[in-house]
Order: C-alpha cells, then structure tokens, then sequence
C-alpha cells in the first residue's frame, strides 16, 4: 500500500499546484470579464461556446475517457503496440465526426444567430469556435493520454498551458477594446499552441517509440475499446445535455444576462472542489490498476481516505460561500453581479455532492463497469430535465440553480445503492459525520462573528475567515478526522525522508476482501 501511498501523495501535490495555479488565472479572467464587459456578452459568449462543446460527446464517442482506462492495463503488460493503436484510434475517430461537425456548424451558422441566440454577435463566435471544435478534440485525447500514463505534471501543465496563453490573449483583446465577436480566435490560437508543445513533450518524455513502433489497429482492440466507451459515451452524453441544458433553457427562456449570472455564479462555486479534481486525477488511473491487480482491500482503504480529505479541504470554502455571497461577488466580480448572490449560496451546497458522486462514477469505470456510471449520469439528466422545464419559465436563474441541487442530491442516493449492489465499498460514516460536525463549527462562528465584527469588507472577511477557519482545523484534529500521524506520514512520502517512521502506520477502515 506504500507504493499506492506514494503515487496518490506526490501526484495530488502536482496536480494540486497546478489546479490552484489554473483556478487563480481562471478567476484573474472572470474578474477581467467582469469589470470590463457587460452581463449579457459574457452570457453570449458562454452561451454560444457550450452550444459548440455541447457535441463533443458525439465527436468523442467516449473513447478518450476510454484511454484512462485501458493505458494502465496495457503498461502492466508492457503492451506498446496496443498503447500507440488505443490513441490513434480515438485520434482518427475524434479529427474525423470532429471536421463533420465543423461544417455543419459553419452551414447552419445564420439560422442559429436568427432562431437560437437571436443576436448577429453570435455568427463569428459560430465559425471560430467551428474550427477550435477540431482541434480540441486532438487536445483531449492527448489530455486523457498523460492521465492514462499517470503523468502528472504533462497532464495538468497541458490544461494550465492552455489557460495562461488564452489568458494573455484574453487581455490584450480586452484592453485593446477587441469586440466579443473576435474572442473565438483566442481559444482557437491558444488550444493550436498548447496542444503542439505539448504533443511534442509526450513523444520526448512519455513515448519516444511512439513514431518507429509499427502497430496495426486490430478488430479486437477497437471492439474493446467500443464496447467499453458506448456506455461511456452515452453517460458523456447525459452529462453534456446536464451541464449545458440549464444554459440552453435560460438563453431561451430568461435571456443571455440570466447565462451570464449563472455561469459566474457556477465558476465561482467550483472554488470548493480543485482540491477533489486534483485527488479524483490522480487516483481515478490508479483505481483502474488496483482492480487489474484485484488489490480491493488498498482501493477500500483510499477511498475513503479520498472522499475524507476532499471534504475536510472542501467544505470550508463552501461554507464561506453561503456565509459571505454578497461580498465575495463584490470583491471577485462586481456590483453588477450582486443579483446572483442567491444562486451562488445555494450552488454552494451544488459540489460537495458533485465530488461524491464523481468518485463513485470513476470507480465504476476503472471496475470495467461504464453502465453504471452511465446510469447515474443519466439520474442526474432526466430528474434535471424535469425540474429545469418546470421551473426556469417561472423563476429564471434560481430554477435552474434549485434544478441543479435536486437533479444531484437525488442522484448521490442512487449512486450509493448502485455501489451497494455492485461494487460494496465501504464508507466510513462516522468519518463523513465527524466532518459534519467540524464544518458546523465553521459556520456558527463565522456567522457570529460576521455579525459581530464591523471592518472593511475584505478585512472583515480575512478576519472572519482566519478565526472560522482556526476553529474548523482544531475541530479536525479534536474529532480524530485527520491524525498528526497522517502528516507526518504525507511528509515523509513527499520529502522521501524515514523520520518518524514508526508513526507512519496507516489507519484502516472496515473493509470487504472482495466486491460482489
């Protein structure tokens, strides 16, 4: 299990540098957008991009998820060949449904402006993004590629790459007062150079047999890979329609000033789970070695750990979102987006069970069981669906925030009664109820103090924030939620250093030897 240990510790610490460095110059962007365009061009924008990316489902045919899934198992056997014919098939499928789909874009374009986002600001957003649509499909499959080979540092410096050069374009056609129509050309440019440097660094570093190893892209293998990545393909589908379809029915029903709100509010709500993004990248390549190795009782025992830590990080800064949504939006934003702070509180409570449900889903897929997740993916849609239609004609934004939490709360209980039947990993219930406690601490006396202290806003939430937050940890450690001993223990695995070492002894949780 040291061995599990070391790679989950030392990948988390990179993927978490670089999530952090990825989630600063996100917001150093929503924050440009914010103070120097309107409500409804940032709706417009975001609203056109998620059309695009909405098909990229289609384009993907949930091959490149695939990849996560079959590269660790065909480097446990040292199989080469069927590495490099795994991505080039997915490559081919990607570049050619990907060109197919570019043309019915640049086709359709005009009808879409007229009918669809009713604004002619829409049609080059249309053919830029037409183009960029190609292309980010070589980038995904060589994003899913690094993870595939568990190379941290390649697969979050891709993401990061991409975002500091679109940010710095971002900026030079922001202050040189470039209209909106043109921001299209900037993800394109950005993901052209990204992907390049990086393709070159993963034949350098990661594969440089990659361009004189012969290999046939065999019937079995791509029979394989299909039979895996339909049920995959169709739970992306689910999924897309989930994350984009509260975008569809607001442009439609509300306006593009109501997309605006609800996509500033959602990007600032995600503060709560990079630290989850990071452990679910690394762990989710690992999790599918565990089970070739049939290495249950290491997959039960990090498990937990995963989904305890992801809370102990994560919950405080959801809580400092319900507590504080007016200042924050003020501070990060600006006042002109003060009417979503209701939104923002409520989708708050939105990715704690995201993450949950997100590390079920990866531990269906590296079982070999995409229907599962496929399955849960498509609780979420339909229930999401449903309450969307209902409820974003009559209350705008806030239906399809409530739509949201509904849609997810009812999908986590069906998630753990799809584990219980198939997978049976134990959770560690009095753990998750420890942090309850804690993270009920956090927010009784931020409130108070809230209330109490009367200061500048952003000292007054620096102050409230470090007081809180200094209750929440001596909670942590005073409920037994996360031991000195497992500090230490984390230290030595990042310095490589043995001091201490007879404290090093892991914690177990109650465990079955094997699933159902």
């Amino acid at each position: 299990m040291a061995e599990y240990s070391k790679k989950i510790v030392k990948g988390t610490i990179t993927v978490l540098i670089f999530t952090f460095l990825s989630a600063l110059l996100g917001y150093v962007l929503k924050f440009v957008f914010a103070r120097y365009l309107q409500v409804e061009e940032i709706g417009l924008f975001y609203s056109v991009l998620g059309f695009i990316l909405f098909f990229a489902f289609i384009r993907d045919l949930g091959l490149s998820d695939s990849l996560t899934y079959f590269i660790p198992r065909f480097k446990v056997d040292n199989k080469k060949k069927n590495i490099k014919s795994a991505i080039l098939f997915t490559l081919y499928i990607q570049m050619a449904i990907g060109i197919l789909f570019a043309v019915v874009f640049v086709a359709l374009s005009n009808t879409l402006v007229k009918y669809y986002f009713k604004d002619e600001r829409a049609l080059f957003l249309i053919l830029g993004l037409a183009f960029y649509f190609v292309i980010e499909g070589i980038y995904e499959v060589l994003f899913q590629s690094f993870q595939g080979f568990q190379d941290m540092f390649l697969f979050q410096g891709l993401e990061f790459s991409f975002q500091v050069i679109s940010l710095a374009f971002f900026l030079v056609f922001i202050f040189a007062k470039i209209p909106i129509t043109y921001f299209a050309i900037v993800y394109l440019i950005s993901m052209i150079i990204s992907t390049t440097i990086f393709f070159v660094l993963f034949v350098k570093k990661l594969f440089p047999d990659f361009f004189y190893i012969k290999t046939k892209i065999s019937k079995k293998l791509k029979k394989e890979m299909l039979e895996y990545s339909f049920p995959t393909m169709m739970g992306s589908l689910a999924g897309t329609i989930f994350s984009q379809q509260s975008v569809f029915f607001l442009t439609f029903f509300v306006g593009l000033e109501a997309v605006g709100y609800y996509v500033m509010a959602h990007a600032l709500a995600k503060i709560s789970i990079f630290f989850f993004k990071a452990v679910n990248f690394v762990f989710s390549p690992i999790m599918s070695e565990m089970w070739k190795k049939k290495d249950i009782k290491s997959l039960n025992y990090y498990f937990n750990e995963m989904i305890t830590y992801t809370y102990v990080v994560g919950v405080p800064m959801v809580l400092a979102l319900v507590v504080f949504p007016q200042e924050i939006l003020r501070i990060l934003y600006s006042d002109s987006f003060l009417p979503a702070s209701q939104a923002l509180m409520l989708l708050a409570f939105y990715y704690p069970f995201f993450s949950f449900n997100s590390l079920f889903k990866r531990a269906f897929l590296s079982a070999g069981m995409p229907k599962l997740a496929r399955n849960a993916t498509y609780a979420t849609l339909i229930v999401n669906l449903v309450f969307n239609i209902v409820l974003i004609p009559t209350y705008g934004l806030l239906g399809a925030v409530i739509a949201d939490i509904v849609s997810i709360a009812i999908t986590t209980i069906y998630v753990l009664y799809l584990n219980h039947k198939h997978l049976s990993i134990l959770i560690d219930k009095n753990k998750l109820v420890r942090v309850i406690v804690a993270s009920t601490l956090f927010i009784i006396s931020a409130a108070v103090l809230k209330h109490i202290i009367n200061m500048p806003i952003i000292l007054e939430l620096i102050l409230v924030l470090i007081i809180a937050g200094g209750t929440y940890i001596g909670a942590i450690f005073a409920l037994g939620i996360i031991s000195f001993k497992k500090i230490i223990f984390v230290l030595d695995l990042i310095t490589n250093k043995k001091f201490r070492h007879y404290f090093l002894k892991e914690e177990k949780v109650p465990i079955k030897d094997t699933p159902k």
